[in-house]
């Protein structure tokens, strides 16, 4: 099993010291402490936000998963989660799932249901944006590579759409993100190990 990212273990370590320690000495706290403070409580960035589901996270895949991290987080205020395909999806987020067909099980279902264009040849990908299947008021991403290499294409791909989509106000960063226009994309090189990125086949 491949380890999880690291910048996600340390948001969990994170949100869990800020909301559940306890205030210094004063012991456990009550079953009615905790219902009070939940009922006051309103996060500090509110909103739907983007979750990152990946499906396997060593190698080349994890590269483009930590690039695909750090773009994404440029558009927003709160640490982005990043979570492995086989947890449970919180249906509130937007959702950018990144993997192939056999090591991502949501690409996997997504694929059966044609709901992007699947990738075929060595080093391909197919990128796609649509309503999320499983809440209508969100989005999802789907950035899928026939292998681990199409994988990372894909997320320079994505990166560089979403990067020519940056507004010129900072402040509109995060709508910006929220807002990304729907696509449907699929690429593989006209000849395998292009290295530099030359000779794409756009289809």
């Amino acid at each position: 099993m491949t380890a999880a990212p690291a910048l996600l273990s340390a948001s969990r370590t994170n949100a869990s010291s800020q909301e559940q320690t306890p205030p210094e000495g004063s012991g456990e706290c009550s079953a009615n402490r905790l219902q009070r403070a939940s009922k006051g409580y309103k996060p500090r960035y509110p909103g739907p936000r983007w979750h990152l589901i990946y499906g396997a996270y060593s190698g080349v895949e994890e590269f483009a998963l930590d690039e695909l991290q750090k773009m994404i987080q440029r558009y927003v205020p709160y640490v982005v989660e990043i979570r492995h395909a086989a947890e449970p999806l919180d249906q509130d987020a937007n959702h950018v799932l990144v993997g192939t067909v056999t090591n991502n099980p949501r690409i996997a279902a997504l694929a059966q249901k044609s709901a992007f264009k699947t990738p075929t040849k060595p080093q391909g990908y197919g990128s796609a944006c649509f309503k999320s299947p499983w809440n209508g008021e969100r989005k999802a991403v789907v950035i899928a590579g026939t292998d681990a290499a199409g994988v990372l294409y894909g997320v320079i791909d994505f990166n560089r759409r979403l990067a020519s989509a940056t507004p010129d106000d900072p402040t509109e960063m995060r709508q910006a993100l929220d807002n990304i226009a729907e696509f449907n994309a699929q690429e593989s090189p006209l000849i395998e190990n292009r290295g530099s990125g030359r000779g794409i086949c756009h289809l």
